[in-house]
């Protein structure tokens, strides 16, 4: 008996690996599909530019990117609390003020308001 369940538990699972492959080429099938579709449309528009980004797209490699996440001093991390930690810092130091815009601000105050524009002006600048 133990022997028949553990046939029929192997059968199962035969088959749900069957299944897995073809959901995946389905899902892949039509999203190519739908790509050709857009391709089609782009093509029926005149937009050569597009259709051959979208060709570029299918085509190439994927090659996954490999970056790390740095503290200030140049150390990899590589733990979770550290990595929010550096983004946190890295978030806050965007968001500071930065000294060079106040700088600017200042020197705007040296320059001399221009007259406001008169309706006379405008009439001779259309005119």
């Amino acid at each position: 008996m133990k022997g028949k369940m553990q046939k029929d538990q192997e059968t199962k699972i035969k088959v749900t690996e069957q299944c897995i492959p073809e959901t995946g080429t389905r899902r892949q099938r039509k999203h190519l599909n739908n790509t050709c579709k857009a391709m089609e449309e782009e093509g029926n528009k005149g937009r050569n530019k597009e259709i051959f980004s979208k060709v570029k797209e299918i085509t190439r490699k994927f090659i996954p990117r490999m970056g790390s996440l740095k503290s200030r001093v140049g150390k990899v991390i590589g733990d979770k609390k550290g990595m929010k930690n550096r983004w946190k810092e890295y978030s806050e130091e965007l968001h500071s003020e930065d000294k060079r815009i106040k700088k600017e601000q200042s020197d705007m105050t040296e320059y001399k308001m221009e007259p406001e524009v008169m309706e006379a002006e405008v009439e001779w600048a259309i005119n």
